[in-house]
Formats: structure tokens, sequence, C-alpha cells
């Protein structure tokens, strides 16, 4: 079985996909999760938001074992004086939460996993540390950067989780990406206590336009994947592990339109992984075409009846497209259909030999 992470938005669709994985799966699974980007949120919204995804995940999360929590989409911001990604760890379930932090954070980013450890009582002995693939270039390059941050994290926190984040990654050479983290590993486990390495990325970018026009399907190859296969343990630092962002870019966020005009643009679209792709399908524009929102029906049937296709039984994200397929249930929408293709996406990432 692969060692796998899925990295998420901290949304409530998310929060419930991991919440209808097998009891095997979601006792096991550490969840990365970051804090959603919205556009244009006031502060009382962001505060919120905050509260809302907090008492979704105590609720629904509960016999998760470890969550991973950053707040990589947010631009940085104090609310009342106090950095948002301290206000995010006070809110936290402090004993199953990793905080995370990188090179590339605010000063008061980093200093908030110091105050959630010695002030609101973080149990994790762990920390993350999120590099992105400007940083993983070279190791010397950055070795002042690292040293300055982890020699204050260290005294803290034992061990580090180390993350390389190769974002959208469909058009990186997976054979120089995956040699520039190997070489980062060996060098980074040198200086400091690894417990595991994650390597993630996606090949699906923030507009799925790039990858497959209106009313038509594409297979998308997961160069993600590829990246991951030329990563080698043989430094001997830490567990390998493979982390993707599932059925949603790395860069998605909500869009500030008026919902009216966003129904005359948005084309619908389902993602379904298979052996190394995306089997991506899109529709045309919710308001104008015939279908309208059955066009999820119809995607659904498509790929009921594909050759890859692993059946009701296999997750509850499944079942869902089964039911769709069969015109069962209520109607789908662009925000409903994630946790199900979500939920189906990370079984079968668990689930690989």
């Amino acid at each position: 079985m692969v060692k796998y992470v899925p990295f998420l938005k901290l949304k409530q669709g998310e929060i419930f996909a991991v919440k209808e994985l097998r009891d095997d799966i979601r006792t096991q699974i550490t969840p990365f999760f970051d804090f959603a980007r919205r556009e244009n949120q006031q502060d009382g919204d962001f505060l919120a938001s905050l509260g809302r995804d907090m008492t979704s995940v105590e609720r629904n999360l509960s016999d998760v074992r470890e969550l991973y929590l950053d707040n990589f989409d947010v631009v940085d911001r104090e609310i009342g004086g106090i950095d948002s990604y301290q206000l995010i760890l006070a809110e936290c379930p402090l004993e199953k939460t990793i905080p995370v932090v990188g090179i590339d954070r605010s000063l008061a980013h980093n200093n908030a996993v110091v105050t959630a450890r010695t002030d609101f009582g973080l149990t994790s002995d762990t920390v993350a540390l999120r590099v992105l693939p400007d940083d993983f270039q070279d190791f010397y390059a950055v070795e002042d950067e690292l040293s300055e941050l982890l020699n204050n994290i260290l005294a803290y926190f034992d061990r580090i989780d180390l993350v390389f984040d190769c974002r959208v990654c469909r058009e990186l050479n997976a054979v120089v990406v995956g040699a520039r983290i190997n070489e980062f590993w060996e060098r980074f486990g040198e200086h400091y206590p690894i417990r595991k390495v994650i390597v993630t990325g996606s090949s699906i970018p923030a507009s799925i336009a790039e990858i497959v026009p209106v009313n038509s399907m594409s297979n998308v190859v997961r160069n993600e994947l590829a990246i991951h296969q030329g990563v080698d343990q043989s430094a001997g630092f830490g567990e390998l592990f493979i982390g993707d962002y599932s059925v949603v870019s790395p860069n998605y966020s909500d869009v500030d339109i008026e919902p009216e005009i966003l129904l005359n643009i948005m084309a619908p679209k389902m993602l379904y992984t298979y052996d190394g792709h995306h089997y991506c399908i899109r529709g045309g524009a919710l308001r104008t075409h015939p279908r309208e929102y059955s066009q999820y029906n119809d995607f659904s049937e498509i790929i009921v009846n594909q050759p890859f296709y692993r059946g009701a039984a296999y997750s509850f994200g499944d079942q869902f497209i089964a039911d769709k397929a069969n015109g069962l249930g209520a109607r789908v929408t662009p925000s409903t259909v994630l946790r199900p293709t979500i939920n189906s996406h990370v079984t079968y990432m668990w689930d690989l030999p």
C-alpha cells in the first residue's frame, strides 16, 4: 500500500470527503488542509468561516489521528493585531494538528507556530516545512535561511516533516525535479531530524480550460506521479510519502462573481482518477446548455461505462457517481460534486500497491 497524503482545501466538501472514507482509511490517513482563500473576505467573515471550519473538523474528523493545517493560500494579514495563522492555530484541534512553516513565510507566521506550542498547548512534537520548487533547486542557496528558521523552531519541536510542494507541475521536467528533490533531501537530512518526506503536486491548472475545452473529454497525464517515481529513499532520512491535490487545482479559489453572471460562464466538469491519469469531462455553460445541471448525470453515465470505473461498491464517491448515472438523488452542483469525486480519488490513491 502506498504511503499517501491528500492535500485539500479546508472547506465543507473536502472535510466531508474525508469523513466519508472507509473506516480503515480515515483512521490512518493524515490529510493536509490549506485554509481556503475567499476573495475580498472581511475580518468578520474570516473569523466566522474559521469558526465554522474548525467546528466541522472537530465534529466530523474526530477519529483522524493527525492532520496538517496551513494557510498557504491566504494573504498575510492581521486581525485585531494578531496574525491570521496564529488565530487559525488557536482554534484548531490542538491534540492532532501539525503546523506548517516555510522559508518564504512571514516572521509572524513562523512565530505563530512557536506561540501555539508554548501558549496554546499544541501537543505535536512535529512541524512541517513546506518548500516550493524555487526553494529546493539548491540546498546551499537557502541553507542560511533554513538555519535561521529551524534553529529557532527546533527548540520547541523534535522532528520535521519535509514537504516538497511542486504545485501545478504539469509542465515540469519530472526527471530534473526528482533529482533536485533527492539532492535537497539528502543535504537537508544531514542537518535536521526528518520524520517524513512528502512529495506533492498536481497536473490540474487553476483554469480547467487549459486541459479540456468545453463540451469535450480529456485524459490528463499526472506528472506528479512521474516526479514522485524519480525520488528514492537512498538518503535514508525519514519515510517517503506521495501527496497530491486530489481533483482540485492547488491554485483554486472561490471566484468573486455574482451567481447570476457565473451561471452564464461556468461550464460543469467532473474528474475521475485512474492508472496515472485524470479522466476529465467538461460540459457547456450551466444556464445555456440544454441539459443545465443534468450534465453531471450525463458525465456520471459516461464514467460508469468506462473500463476503468471501479464500481459503486468501491467508495462513497463511486456510489454517488453510479446513483447520478441512474438519475437518483438531488441535483448536482459545482460545489456538491467535489465531495464524492475527492472521496473516490483519495480512496483510489490509498489503495495503490
